[in-house]
């Protein structure tokens, strides 16, 4: 979210690639072609100094995790402090249905090193139309729920 804002503020201070969907793995998560875009900063360190907010305000969060166990659904309930921007974040994302930034219009917004297949990951971003699933009343962009599992060190199928 703080990217796509940085990003759509003046989107001509970043240098900008577009990234044709040539493996699965991306078709899996993108609608269509992605447009990459450079972090300013690929040092981690001074990229978080750049895009993160210089304040700390924090909120209690409660959240729960929907999963599949062996024999059906599972829920789990996690409990934490989180920084406030989140609250935002979980705004955009339900008023948007499932996107990272309403700035884009139907683009999301990616800033991570997932997922597989493109070239130098950390140092791009990629901004494109995800490929979603509906759950219930609620849209869900894939690639959310593989960097999840990937992140958990689930496999990705």
């Amino acid at each position: 979210m703080l990217f796509a804002e940085r990003y759509s503020e003046d989107p001509r201070a970043f240098e900008v690639r577009s990234l044709s969907l040539y493996t699965n793995e991306l078709k899996r998560y993108f609608a269509d072609d992605v447009l990459q875009v450079r972090r300013p900063h690929l040092d981690i360190e001074r990229f978080m100094q750049w895009l993160l907010p210089h304040h700390d305000v924090y909120v209690n969060a409660h959240c729960a995790i929907f999963g599949r166990g062996g024999a059906g659904p599972t829920i789990s309930t996690l409990d934490y402090i989180m920084e406030g921007g989140f609250l935002e974040l979980l705004a955009t994302k339900s008023r948007t249905l499932g996107l990272n930034s309403g700035l884009l219009q139907e683009q999301n917004c990616h800033v991570s090193r997932f997922p597989l297949g493109y070239p130098e990951p950390r140092q791009w971003v990629a901004i494109g139309r995800d490929n979603r699933l509906a759950v219930g009343g609620l849209l869900f962009p894939l690639i959310d729920i593989a960097m999840a599992n990937f992140e958990r060190g689930v496999p990705v199928s």
